[in-house]
C-alpha cells in the first residue's frame, strides 16, 4: 500500500499538494516523522529584536513562500493529512488582521505617551484625548490600542468603551450608562468570585452610600447593576425610599437644584469607582451624536479637580460631521479655558486620523495578499485607491467583494494570488461608497436574512437577542415579499455574525461591526417606507414589553415611534412620549425632556383638553 500511494505521486503532475509530500529514497526505512529546522525561526538578530507596535511591519506577517516551505513538513505518504495540510493553509485566505493600524505610527506614538502618564503609580492626570475622522478611517481601533497596553500592567485597571447612535440622539445619557453599567458589572462579578467576606461591593456601597446618602438611588436608577452593589453588603441598607421621594417633591420644579444634584452624583461616583480601578479609561464613540446633557457629563468628569485619581476619558467624532456651532466644540473650548485658567493636571490632546495614501493602500494589500514585491500590486492597489480614496474600512470592504465575486482568487496550482486588474477596473466602475457595496453584498443574502437585518438595524448599535427575538416573530406584518420564517432569532444571529455583519459582545447581546454595517442594513427598506417601518418596530416593541416592563426599554422605544416627520394623532404615542419626558427630566436632561413633550403634544387630538385633559396637562406643564 505504501509503495503504491508513493507510485501514484511520483506518476502525478506536479502540482502544489504533490509538493506537500518529500520523496523517499529507496531502501529507506518508513519514518515516522521528519525532523527539520523551522522556516520561520529567526536568526539571533531578529530574535533579539524588541517587538513595538510602533512598526506596522516588525513582526513580519508569514509571506507565500515561507508558508510553502512550511508545508513541506508533513508526515509523507499519509494522504488523509496531505489532504488536511491544504485544507489547513492560511496563505489562500486574506489576511484582514495585518491591515488594523497601518500607517499610523505617529498617531500610536501620540496615545502610547499619553497612557504612560496615565499609567504611572500615584498619578492624579486626567487626559482627554479627542481622535476626530472620516467614518472609516480608524478612528475606534486606533483607540482601542490603549486597551493593549492598559491590560499589561499588573494592576486593577478598567478599560471601558461604548458609542451613541445616531438614532437615539434624544436618549439622554446612553453610552455613559453603558459604560458605567458595565463598570458595575464587574465589580458585581468580582464580587462573586471573592473568597474574602469583606468584598469590592461592600467597600463601594459604603462609600457611596456615605457620599450620596439618598441620591445614590438617583444613580441606581439609570445605572445598571448599581442597585445590585448598595444592596450587596448584609450592614448596607438602602435609604429610605420615602425621602427620596420626598426630597425629589420638593425640588420638583427647580430644574437648577435637580441638575446640580446628578452632576454631583456623576462626579462623586466617579471619584469612587477610579479609586478602585486605576486608572479608568473610558473610550465613547461617534460623540458627533452625543446629547448635550452627555458632553456636560464628560466635561465635568475630565475636569474634576477634586478627584485625585487618573482618569482617561477617550473621544471619537466625525469631524466632516461637526460644524463650528456643534455643541461637542463647545465642550472642547470650555475644557481648554479651564486649563489655560488653572488646571495643571488636565491633559488635552487632538488626534487627527486621515486615509491611508496610495503607497500606504498599496503596503495594505501586499499585507492582505501576503505578496513581498510592491511591483506586483501596484495595479491592484492603484484601482483599489481610485475607489475607497484610501479609506481603510472601505478598502477591505471593497477587497472582500473582490474576493467574493470572483476577481481576486488563489490558484493552488500558482501557489499565489491572482487576478485581472483590467476586468476589475470595469467591473467595480460604478463604486460610489462603502454603503453601496455594503448593501450589494446584503441584497445577495436570502430575503429571510435581509428582512432580519432591517428588524436588528432599527434597534440601535447593540442590543440583545431577546429583544431582536420579540420583533422577529412578527416579521409577518412586514412586507419582507411575502417571506415565510425559516429560521430562528439564534440561527439568524449566528449566520449575520459569521457574515461579519454583527459582532457578540457577551452572551445574548450584539453590536454591528460598524455603523457603516447598521447604515447599510437600514437602507435595504426603501426610503418612503423607512419611518413608518420603524414605527412599526417601536409599537410591537411597546406591546411585547408591557408596561411592567418598558422602563428599561422607554427612550428606544419613544425614538422609534418618533421616527415618522408627520406626526400620528394616537394618544397612547403622547401617553408614551410623556413617560419618556418624565424619565429625561428625572434625570436632568432638560432638552431631551422638552423633544419628548412637544412630540407628545403634536400627538394630541383637536379636542385633548376635552377628551384627554391629564395627559394634556402634564405635556404642557
Amino acid at each position: 500500500h505504501l509503495h503504491k500511494s508513493e507510485s501514484y505521486y511520483k506518476n502525478t503532475t506536479t502540482t502544489a499538494m504533490s509538493a506537500l509530500t518529500p520523496t523517499k529514497k529507496e531502501g529507506e526505512l518508513p519514518s515516522r516523522g521528519i525532523q527539520r529546522s523551522n522556516p520561520w525561526k529567526p536568526d539571533k538578530a531578529t530574535a533579539s529584536m524588541k517587538t513595538s507596535i510602533l512598526s506596522d511591519f516588525t513582526l513580519r506577517k508569514p509571506t507565500i513562500e515561507s508558508e510553502y516551505k512550511k508545508s513541506m513538513i508533513v508526515q509523507p505518504l499519509n494522504l488523509s493529512k496531505v489532504n488536511k495540510n491544504v485544507q489547513d493553509l492560511t496563505v489562500n485566505k486574506l489576511r484582514f488582521g495585518s491591515v488594523g493600524l497601518l500607517g499610523r505610527t505617529n498617531e500610536i506614538e501620540t496615545l502610547q505617551a499619553c497612557a504612560d502618564r496615565v499609567l504611572q503609580p500615584n498619578q492624579e492626570t486626567k487626559e482627554m484625548i479627542m481622535i476626530s475622522g472620516y467614518s472609516g478611517t480608524g478612528k475606534s481601533t486606533l483607540a482601542m490600542e490603549l486597551k493593549k497596553r492598559a491590560i499589561s500592567k499588573k494592576r486593577r485597571v478598567a478599560f471601558l468603551a461604548s458609542k451613541f447612535d445616531q438614532y437615539q440622539v434624544g436618549e439622554p445619557f446612553s453610552a455613559i450608562l453603558e459604560v458605567f453599567g458595565e463598570l458595575c458589572r464587574r465589580v458585581v462579578t468580582m464580587n462573586s468570585n471573592a473568597e474574602e467576606k469583606s468584598s469590592i461591593c461592600d467597600e463601594i456601597a459604603e462609600q457611596l452610600c456615605s457620599e450620596l446618602q439618598d441620591e445614590v438611588h438617583l444613580l441606581a436608577k439609570i445605572i445598571p447593576y448599581l442597585g445590585q452593589i448598595i444592596t450587596s453588603g448584609v450592614n448596607n441598607s438602602p435609604p429610605d425610599a420615602s425621602n427620596l421621594r420626598t426630597s425629589l417633591q420638593q425640588n420638583y420644579v427647580k430644574s437648577d437644584a435637580r441638575r446640580t444634584r446628578l452632576l454631583y452624583a456623576f462626579r462623586v461616583f466617579t471619584r469612587i469607582m477610579s479609586s478602585f480601578f486605576q486608572p479608568l479609561i473610558i473610550l465613547l464613540d461617534d460623540l458627533q451624536w452625543a446629547d448635550v446633557s452627555s458632553l456636560e457629563i464628560i466635561e465635568l468628569l475630565v475636569s474634576d479637580t477634586q478627584n485625585k485619581n487618573p482618569v482617561m476619558i477617550i473621544g471619537c467624532y466625525r469631524s466632516n460631521e461637526v460644524d463650528k456651532n456643534h455643541p461637542l466644540l463647545s465642550m472642547q473650548r470650555n475644557l481648554m479655558e479651564k486649563k489655560e485658567a488653572s488646571d495643571k493636571l488636565l491633559q488635552l490632546t487632538q488626534i487627527e486620523v486621515d486615509n491611508l495614501g496610495e503607497n500606504e493602500v498599496n503596503r495594505a494589500i501586499m499585507a492582505l495578499l501576503s505578496i513581498d514585491d510592491a511591483t506586483k500590486t501596484r495595479e491592484l492597489a492603484d484601482i483599489c485607491y481610485k475607489r475607497t480614496e484610501g479609506n481603510p474600512f472601505f478598502l477591505v470592504e471593497f477587497v472582500k467583494v473582490l474576493e467574493e465575486e470572483g476577481l481576486l482568487s488563489f490558484h493552488l496550482g500558482l501557489f499565489r494570488w491572482k487576478w485581472d486588474a483590467a476586468e476589475i477596473a470595469s467591473k467595480t466602475a460604478s463604486t460610489q461608497n462603502v454603503v453601496d457595496l455594503l448593501q450589494v453584498k446584503m441584497r445577495k443574502l436570502s430575503l429571510e436574512a435581509q428582512g432580519f437585518l432591517q428588524c436588528a438595524a432599527c434597534l440601535g448599535s447593540s442590543f440583545t437577542s431577546e429583544s431582536l427575538g420579540m420583533i422577529w416573530q412578527h416579521q409577518n406584518v412586514f412586507d419582507f415579499k411575502s417571506i415565510s420564517a425559516k429560521k430562528s432569532t439564534n440561527e439568524l444571529l449566528a449566520e449575520m455574525t459569521g457574515g461579519h455583519y454583527l459582532e457578540m459582545l457577551e452572551i445574548g447581546k450584539f453590536r454591528w461591526a460598524h455603523d457603516k454595517v447598521q447604515q447599510a442594513a437600514s437602507s435595504l427598506t426603501e426610503e418612503g417606507s423607512l419611518a413608518s417601518f420603524r414605527r412599526n418596530i417601536g409599537e410591537i416593541w411597546y406591546r411585547e414589553l408591557g408596561e411592567d416592563n418598558l422602563e428599561t426599554c422607554l427612550f428606544d422605544v419613544a425614538n422609534l415611534i418618533n421616527a415618522a416627520t408627520e406626526s400620528a394623532i394616537n394618544i397612547e404615542y403622547a401617553e408614551i412620549n410623556l413617560k419618556a419626558a418624565k424619565k429625561a427630566r428625572g434625570i436632568a436632561a432638560f432638552e431631551s425632556c422638552s423633544e419628548y413633550a412637544l412630540k407628545g403634544i403634536s400627538m394630541l387630538p383637536s379636542n385633548a383638553w376635552d377628551s384627554h385633559p391629564d395627559v394634556t396637562l402634564k405635556l404642557f406643564s
